[in-house]
C-alpha cells in the first residue's frame, strides 16, 4: 500500500447467496474514503453465513440469534499514531505514521440481509433487492465505525439521513453503471 491509500479488503466467506463483491468493494472504497480523513489506512468487510454472524453476535454482543450487520472499531479515527499506548499521545521522537490505520471490520450476512430486503422495498429509495439491502448495511456498518449509533430517536434520524444522502451519492450511481454493463 501506497502512502495516503485507504485499501478496503473484501472476503467473501459464505455460499449461501451470490453478491456482487466488485460493487460492494467500490461502495465500501467510495464511502470510507468520504468519511476517513485518516491516510493510510484500511477497511475489511466479511460476508458471513448465519452460523458466524449468530456466533459472532451472541460472543460480542450477548444477543442470541443471527444479525444482518456487525461492526467492529479497531482503531479511533482521532488516534494519533505512535503515542504511548498509555497516553495515546505522540511520543517526543513519533516518526511520520507508517503503518495504516486499522479502521474496522465490518461483518455482514447476506442471507439474514435476503431475508429482510422484501420488507425494505419502497423505504428510503430501497428497492427491496438484496443488493440494496447490502449497500443500507455497509454504509450503515461503515457509519457505526465512525460512532453514529440509533439506540436514541435524534441520533437515528442522523444516522437515517446520512445513510440516505450517502446512497444517494455513490452507491445509486455506481449500482446503475453496475446494471449498464449487463450485470443482473
Amino acid at each position: 500500500m501506497s502512502s495516503g491509500e485507504l485499501e478496503i479488503f473484501v472476503a467473501n466467506e459464505q455460499d449461501d447467496v451470490p453478491i456482487a463483491e466488485d460493487l460492494f468493494y467500490a461502495l465500501a472504497k467510495q464511502i470510507a474514503t468520504e468519511e476517513y480523513k485518516v491516510r493510510p489506512a484500511e477497511l475489511s468487510v466479511i460476508f458471513v453465513d448465519r452460523d458466524v454472524i449468530a456466533s459472532m453476535n451472541l460472543e460480542f454482543r450477548a444477543v442470541s440469534g443471527p444479525t444482518d450487520v456487525l461492526s467492529f472499531v479497531i482503531e479511533e479515527d482521532d488516534a494519533p499514531f505512535g503515542g504511548s499506548p498509555d497516553s495515546r499521545r505522540p511520543t517526543p521522537t513519533s516518526p511520520e505514521p507508517e503503518r495504516p490505520a486499522l479502521l474496522g471490520d465490518i461483518v455482514i450476512c447476506p442471507l439474514v440481509a435476503s431475508e429482510n430486503a422484501p420488507a425494505h422495498e419502497g423505504d428510503r429509495g430501497h428497492d427491496g433487492t438484496l443488493e440494496d439491502e447490502l449497500a443500507l448495511l455497509l454504509v450503515h456498518g461503515i457509519l457505526h465505525l465512525k460512532g453514529m449509533d440509533h439506540v436514541i430517536d435524534a441520533e437515528a434520524e442522523v444516522m437515517e439521513a446520512r445513510e440516505d444522502e450517502l446512497l444517494e451519492r455513490f452507491y445509486r450511481p455506481l449500482k446503475a453503471t453496475q446494471l449498464g454493463r449487463g450485470r443482473e
